[in-house]
């Protein structure tokens, strides 16, 4: 048993600095680039959210939506980023930036 302690206690001190490091990762974003020839559509969103991490109910993925298509009719080449609200990382935020 006495044999098995350092070992316990050096995979408590990974497994700690492994949580450490995660909470001191920079903000994730969702990111999602206009196209010219075709505006965004809902699996474009659905997309953007899988591959960011995050999840967002249907009504926000509706408003990031319309945001979306706003934009990218006023500037095809524009890459939007939407970004979580303050202190919330399960939802994504329908803010639009860029």
């Amino acid at each position: 048993m006495k044999s098995c302690l350092p070992a316990l206690t050096a995979l408590a001190l990974l497994g700690s600095s492994l949580c450490t490091s995660a909470r001191d990762l920079p903000e994730r974003k969702i990111v999602l680039p206009c196209s010219a020839t075709n505006p965004p559509q809902l699996l474009d969103i659905d997309h953007a959210i899988k591959v960011s991490d995050y999840w967002a109910p249907r009504s926000v993925r509706l408003q990031m939506l319309a945001l979306a298509r706003e934009a990218c009719a006023n500037r095809p080449t524009a890459v939007l980023t939407f970004l979580p609200p303050q202190g919330d990382e399960s939802f994504a935020a329908p803010i639009a930036s860029k």
